[in-house]
């Protein structure tokens, strides 16, 4: 789902998707002028 938001410009927003393969993170720095920033990373880790 894609909202629409406001946010100040010191602000730092996070998204989280935990799925069962794969755990998506997304943060959006208001600090840096807006810089978005994306990972992944696999939701269990291997033994």
């Amino acid at each position: 789902m894609i909202e629409k938001f406001s946010a100040s410009a010191g602000s730092v927003v996070a998204g989280i998707d935990v799925g069962g393969t794969f755990t998506d993170l997304l943060l959006i720095d208001g600090k840096a002028g807006g810089k978005v920033h994306i990972a992944k990373t696999p939701t269990t880790v291997e033994n």
